[in-house]
């Protein structure tokens, strides 16, 4: 995963600390593996709707010299699923 930051900030003093952080181009960019797992379930209320739930989990070290901690990514979403068309089993 390549990542890249552009950095604007509003004030003199701000520009200041940021400058001594990420250099004068108030630029960076870096390219970092990650990784991840995940999985989901799809329940079938009736012939034609249903609700899918999802979960995923994906572990990245972005920017190693801003940020000290890798991150640690978890979404669970649930969605409504619609099922038309010849090929819905009656």
């Amino acid at each position: 995963m390549y990542q890249s930051i552009k950095v604007n900030p509003p004030d003199p003093m701000m520009a200041a600390i940021v400058g001594s952080l990420i250099g004068p181009s108030m630029k960076t960019s870096q390219w970092t593996p990650f990784y991840g797992v995940g999985g989901g379930i799809d329940f079938n209320v009736s012939t034609h709707v249903g609700i899918k739930l999802t979960s995923d989990w994906v572990y990245t070290q972005l920017f190693q010299d801003l940020l000290r901690n890798p991150q640690y990514t978890w979404r669970m979403p649930a969605s409504p699923t619609f099922h038309f068309g010849k090929n819905v089993a009656k």
